[in-house]
């Protein structure tokens, strides 16, 4: 191929690019128009009906979860939901609430004993707005070292579902359906049938969690499962190496005179910009 072919090849190229780009949007807007649209009216008809339902009924469900770091919180589903629709050209949104009650006296009293592992208990409840956290004890520097925990108060369910001329796709956004998990999937507005309505039905209900999950083989699973567990014994093996430091080191250096004092926190020190490095490396 010559110079002048290969010139006039790149023009052709770069001539049909815009041609391409408007057909594609194109696609995304009928798409929109034609599948999405139809689909989250459909869905919106659907939930309001639903929700009328159990606000009348008072249906309430029982769900347990694990919060790593505490073990299983117990709740169960508020019997009210609120939705809210947006419309606007080339955009149809839907915004789904509802509520989570914690049974406060159902869930497990945890003890907790050391600042490291109380304060990063305390850290667990505030990050997830938690209440329940009572103090026991506090240290010579003013810090918990004892202190007992159990979740009470209410958790926020919210969903989002959105259907964009610009993808032409449905967006889902699911938060704290499946524990503190946010989970964001796409859905054709065909997939939008009767058992699709079901399935979501009974997952805002929190009467099952199968919705947009894979099946995994059993041996892939249990994989994942081990390997959650060796995480969480691998942190709280490091949360008692930092409490016995925090604790045992200081004495011993201490009794040893000035010098083993200054030799511990240069240690210390070391140990603390070493794991700040690899975290920044990580």
């Amino acid at each position: 191929m010559g110079l002048l072919d290969e010139l006039e090849r790149e023009a052709k190229l770069r001539q049909s690019e815009p041609a391409a780009a408007s057909a594609d949007r194109e696609a995304r807007e009928k798409a929109f128009r034609e599948s999405c649209e139809p689909a989250v009216d459909r869905i919106a008809g659907f939930l309001r009906k639903l929700f009328a339902h159990v606000e009348q009924l008072g249906l309430r469900t029982k769900v347990v979860f694990e919060l790593p770091g505490y073990g299983e919180i117990h709740a169960e589903t508020e019997p009210l939901f609120q939705l809210r629709p947006q419309r606007e050209p080339g955009l149809y949104r839907l915004e789904i609430a509802g509520t989570l009650q914690i049974l406060s006296e159902e869930c497990a009293l945890k003890h907790v004993e050391g600042a490291a592992k109380v304060g990063a208990m305390m850290r667990l409840f505030q990050q997830h707005r938690l209440a329940g956290a009572q103090v026991l004890k506090k240290d010579e520097h003013g810090q918990a070292s004892e202190a007992v925990f159990r979740p009470r108060g209410k958790i926020d369910l919210r969903a989002e579902i959105e259907a964009s001329a610009t993808t032409g796709q449905i967006r889902f956004r699911l938060m704290n359906f499946e524990g503190f998990t946010t989970i964001q999937r796409m859905v054709s507005g065909d997939r939008v049938n009767d058992a699709f309505l079901d399935e979501f039905g009974n997952y805002l209900l929190c009467r099952s969690r199968s919705l947009f999950q894979e099946s995994l083989p059993e041996q892939l699973r249990h994989q994942l499962r081990a390997k959650v567990q060796r995480e969480a014994l691998k942190k709280a093996c490091h949360e008692r190496i930092l409490e016995r430091q925090r604790v045992e080191y200081p004495a011993l250096a201490r009794n040893q005179g000035p010098l083993a004092q200054v030799r511990w926190e240069i240690r210390a020190l070391g140990r603390r910009l070493l794991r700040s490095i690899r975290r920044k490396k990580s």
